[in-house]
């Protein structure tokens, strides 16, 4: 039985960012944010090579080449696709190459005979046991192809969690490609919102309660 402890959701954008516009008072300027979050955010620094600051719900941090923005809490995750989605619509020329809807959860097993054995299930030790010593898995990523007309990619990894022991950490990496691609004949989006719109955000959250309830009934 998994017994889950913690989670988040993380949107990485991959691009070219001016860090230093990515203050609080400017997400307030634009309505993405409120004016008393801009206020009470908490900022660590904001310059032209990194912005970083966060808010009770929201973590930010954007650099020349890298935009990432995560909450720890389920209930603000339609807000944190939203704080995204509004962002990119006052930035639309902003030049833009990848996008990861992530998502990360830490579980506890029962004990360590069940973790072993769910290890031993998703990679069987019997091809290991005659040339090491105690085989064990570190780290398992399993990738399958987009379905939904967008160009990509779905990565499912699982690891032992550094947190809890005996745990598992799990990770799923809803990857988009946003510039075409030489020689594929799928058409790259014409912008963010649509990748990011509620039917798209829906399924990759339906996706990941999926392979959650895949796991827990393998375990």
């Amino acid at each position: 039985m998994l017994d889950l402890k913690e989670k988040s959701l993380t949107v990485v954008i991959r691009g070219s960012f001016n860090p230093s516009i990515f203050h609080p008072q400017w997400f307030a300027s634009m309505d993405i944010i409120g004016k008393k979050e801009a206020e009470t955010a908490q900022i660590e620094v904001v310059h032209r090579d990194i912005a970083l600051f966060q808010m009770e719900w929201l973590r930010l941090e954007v650099t020349q080449d890298r935009f990432v923005a995560s909450t720890t809490l389920d209930n603000y995750y339609l807000p944190l696709r939203d704080l995204v989605s509004s962002t990119f619509y006052h930035l639309r020329f902003t030049p833009l190459t990848v996008m990861g809807i992530n998502t990360q959860c830490h579980f506890m097993m029962d004990n360590e005979d069940a973790w072993h054995g769910f290890g031993n299930r998703i990679a069987p030790k019997d091809l290991w046991e005659p040339i090491l010593s105690s085989p064990g898995t570190q780290n398992l990523t399993i990738q399958g192809e987009r379905d939904d007309g967008f160009s990509g990619h779905i990565q499912v990894t699982v690891q032992p969690s550094n947190r809890y022991c005996p745990g598992l950490f799990f990770s799923t990496n809803d990857h988009f490609i946003l510039v075409p691609e030489e020689g594929k004949e799928i058409e790259a989006p014409d912008t963010l919102q649509e990748v990011v719109g509620d039917e798209n955000f829906g399924r990759a959250m339906a996706r990941y309660t999926a392979i959650l309830e895949h796991l827990e009934e393998n375990t």
